[in-house]
């Protein structure tokens, strides 16, 4: 019984290596991950093809735990070079994992399908692996809807853990505080970091209709996606093609100093759009959840801030909150700067968890393969 915890923990090390850039861990990197491969591929949900990749170790047995890794609401969708590296270092570590773009987070829109879209990428995976269920891991805003999407699952179950990195519990209290408002805890905890400009446009970008004129909108929102891709230059000079009245709005949107007029977009949108967020939002909506859950969050995330996994692990039923971890370590969903090993421990009992939820199988297929 030692000899696999201690193997496991070996390999999240190396795993969590892997992902920070640890040079003096190489030699346990070797040891402990396997190259891996990768396939492209197209899968089908609601009679629509969309793409998929699925990244497995180079050599090992058939039928490894499966993992669904999910992005966030990111253009780049499978192609986000963190997911990427994620998802090569978790295949590394014996896991069969399967990246699906999800339509409606490329188009920045948070939809309550999206949760149905999950199960069934969940199912697919699951029989593509031969098992009978498989893990869910949502990066950002697909963490809350990962986290929804296992919940509402009635036996037999095709996602058998879940993930969340960065995840969100209210939509409506998370665009308060891209409005500028107070937002607090479950205990009252506060948030110590100001909302990062790219929140509050991702929330008003689905809605942008409402704000200016039809002839105008498809600039205004080629102009919003380049400046949410962190292209500002291109952004502000695709709104120079616009009427005056779009024009003044999209002035709002790119310039980070017009907060009160930012925040008064915000509400308008919000406003027209309620019950579209509170159906995608997990808070109320976590009760029927019946399989493990994992939550890890940055302390200073200014996306989404880290008293959002505090409400999610104040909503998760206690029996199935297998860990809570917030961690200066974590910006958003990425490491800002490689840590110290030792800073990493409990990170590495994170992802420790994360194997023995997946099977104990998974690291033994990959380290002991010829």
């Amino acid at each position: 019984m030692v000899w696999p915890q201690l193997q496991r923990s070996a390999a999240a090390l190396a795993l969590l290596a892997q992902l920070t850039g640890q040079k003096a861990a190489e030699p346990l990197v070797r040891r402990m991950l396997v190259p891996t491969q990768e396939h492209d591929l197209r899968v089908t949900i609601d009679d629509t093809a969309i793409r998929a990749r699925r990244y497995t170790p180079a050599r090992a047995a058939a039928h490894l735990p499966g993992v669904v890794l999910l992005h966030g609401v990111h253009p780049r969708g499978i192609d986000e070079r963190h997911l990427v590296s994620f998802a090569r270092a978790l295949a590394a570590g014996g896991l069969d994992v399967f990246t699906p773009e999800l339509p409606e987070l490329l188009r920045y829109r948070l939809d309550e399908r999206t949760i149905e879209h999950i199960g069934v990428l969940a199912s697919q995976h699951a029989r593509a692996v031969q098992r009978a269920s498989v893990g869910v891991i949502g990066i950002s805003f697909a963490g809350g809807l990962a986290l929804m999407a296992a919940a509402r699952q009635s036996s037999p179950r095709s996602i058998g853990f879940v993930v969340s990195v960065g995840g969100h519990d209210d939509l409506l209290r998370l665009c308060r505080y891209y409005a500028g408002e107070d937002v607090r805890g479950p205990h009252g905890e506060r948030v110590q970091v100001a909302p990062h400009p790219y929140g509050a446009r991702v929330m008003i970008r689905e809605h942008l209709g409402r704000f200016v004129p039809e002839p105008d909108l498809l600039l205004a929102r080629r102009a919003l996606d380049a400046y949410l891709n962190d292209r500002h230059a291109a952004a502000r000079e695709l709104a120079q093609g616009l009427s005056p009245e779009a024009r003044a709005v999209m002035n709002v949107l790119l310039d980070t100093g017009q907060r009160a007029a930012l925040a008064q977009l915000l509400a308008a949108a919000v406003d027209g759009v309620r019950p579209q967020l509170i159906a995608a939002s997990p808070h109320g909506h976590l009760g029927g959840l019946r399989v493990p859950a994992f939550l890890v969050h940055g302390s200073d995330d200014p996306i989404i801030p880290s008293i959002e996994t505090r409400h999610l692990a104040a909503e998760i039923p206690e029996p199935w909150l297998r860990q809570t971890v917030i961690t200066k370590l974590l910006r958003h969903t990425e490491f800002p700067e490689p840590p110290k090993l030792l800073e990493t421990w409990e990170l590495v009992r994170f992802l420790k968890g994360i194997y023995e939820a997946a099977g104990s199988s998974a690291m033994s297929a990959a380290t002991t393969a010829p």
